[in-house]
């Protein structure tokens, strides 16, 4: 588990298309995300890590799904993990 904390992380990240990406929110629960998620974009990554100093949440690059939901009470994302 990788914590993302600049956009030249989440691009490489995103580019890879290897693991999937958790997603803590504070107002709307964790989440768990393919890369390739259309909930995924920059633009709501550097809303929420770089405008607002991850003060509702994080982006973290996960491997392990199972224990991400466990350790950090997360669901799977509606739309891409269906």
């Amino acid at each position: 588990m990788r914590e993302i904390k600049t956009k030249d992380e989440f691009r490489e990240i995103k580019e890879s298309g290897a693991g999937y990406l958790l997603i803590t929110d504070t107002a709307n629960g964790n989440r768990i995300h393919k890369l390739s998620c259309s909930h995924v974009k920059e633009d709501y990554f550097e809303e929420k890590v770089l405008k607002e100093k991850c003060k509702n949440g994080n982006y973290y690059m996960i491997d392990d799904i199972e224990g991400a939901m466990e350790r950090y009470n997360a669901d799977l994302c509606m739309k891409c993990m269906k």
